[in-house]
Formats: C-alpha cells, sequence, structure tokens
C-alpha cells in the first residue's frame, strides 16, 4: 500500500529534464523511497534521517513532502540545511521554483511572495 505522500507525487509532481528519469513522478523508477515516505506521513515518527547516496532523490523526497503538507495537512514546516546560504538555495532553487508552480497548489499559495523577494 503506497503511502498518503507517494500518491500525492504520482498524482501531482512531475520530474524536469535535470532529472535522471523526467516525467512524472513514478515510485517504481525509486522504491527505496516508499519507506521514508512512509514515515514522513507516520504521524508517530517525529524524525526521518536518511543515508543514501548523492543524486538518490533526498532533495526530491523534501520538495514533494512540503507540496504534500500544504496540500493535504497545513502546518509548519522545518527545514536543517548546514548554511543559511544552503537554505535560501533550497528555498529558492528548490521550494518557489518547483514545489510552488505545482497546479494543485495554485490556490493554496499565494502570488505575493516572489514579488516581494525580488
Amino acid at each position: 500500500m503506497k503511502s498518503p505522500l507517494i500518491r500525492f507525487a504520482e498524482d501531482h509532481y512531475a520530474l524536469g529534464p535535470e532529472a535522471a528519469i523526467s516525467g512524472p513522478f513514478r515510485l517504481d523508477n525509486s522504491p527505496y523511497m516508499a519507506e521514508p515516505a512512509a514515515a514522513l506521513c507516520d504521524p508517530a515518527t517525529r524524525e526521518v534521517t536518511l543515508q543514501i547516496g548523492a543524486q538518490m532523490g533526498k532533495n526530491l523526497l523534501a520538495e514533494m513532502y512540503i507540496g504534500y503538507i500544504i496540500k493535504e495537512a497545513p502546518g509548519n514546516i522545518l527545514v536543517y540545511c548546514q548554511t543559511d546560504d544552503d537554505a535560501h538555495d533550497f528555498a529558492e532553487d528548490r521550494v518557489l521554483k518547483r514545489v510552488r508552480p505545482l497546479p494543485v497548489l495554485s490556490e493554496l499559495w499565494p502570488n505575493t511572495h516572489a514579488a516581494k523577494r525580488k
């Protein structure tokens, strides 16, 4: 049984041309994401730590989870990064460019943040 996060990702998330496999997200292409995705949706789990190789989808999982939280379980989200610059880059290059434009979130995400940032 797929976690709610994986169902959300398969229904709404597409990978861009920079991904190894572009197009709609499919768990079949990265089955190792099933367990951390399920843990992220488990209310009894308070922290999820991943120890996987480079380019294996850690940022992708975070992006999908942020979109899922915004749509399905609105609340606070805390993302740790090594430096303030890394946090800024993640917010600007990942969340604002890849999560915010999802059609399923268009009515939930105000269109004012990006204009203020410029």
